[in-house]
């Protein structure tokens, strides 16, 4: 169902896939932060991984969604459009996960079922945070670059020549 939703919403399949390719990203935070601290894998975790999903996917919306603003509104090259984006999300990203962070690490010092869901959604969301901001955009950019520069192309023969 999510990735209807956003196939509507981008208009592509690509970039849903993009988006959805966070998951696994933020599923070796997990698995790293499980190990380190020897926890075993249940029902709190699973609850922890889904709410870490939410999180993950939102990120990688908005910074897709920025990618796509800068080239379809502000008619900005590719490479451009991407760094400019990374650059404008940086900020909002970063503070959602600090904030989730701090919100779910109390719970890793309670009870034994809630540490579970404390360090799936506190590693998973550092992991996938890092990841997120340089594997995002290299993947949308290996992706969309043939279509984006064939209709930025096909724009720029369109505009009128003006003699001045």
């Amino acid at each position: 169902l999510i990735i209807f939703i956003l196939v509507l919403q981008f208009d592509s399949f690509k970039q849903p896939l993009v988006i959805m390719l966070s998951l696994p990203l933020a599923m070796i935070g997990v698995v790293v932060g499980l190990l380190l601290l020897g926890l075993p894998f249940g029902f709190a975790t699973f609850l922890g991984i889904v709410s870490l999903a939410g999180i993950v996917v939102n990120d990688a919306i908005v910074l897709i969604d920025r990618i796509n603003t800068n080239i379809n509104k502000r008619h900005m090259r590719l490479e451009v459009a991407i760094a400019e984006a990374g650059q404008a999300r940086l900020q909002p990203i970063l503070l959602t996960t600090i904030t989730t962070i701090i919100g779910v690490t109390p719970l890793a010092f309670t009870d034994e079922f809630w540490r579970g869901l404390s360090v799936a959604v506190g590693f998973g969301i550092a992991f996938a945070t890092i990841l997120t901001l340089f594997v995002i955009p290299i993947w949308y950019y290996w992706l969309e670059r043939k279509r984006i520069r064939k209709a930025q192309a096909e724009l720029k023969n369109r505009q009128p020549n003006i003699i001045t």
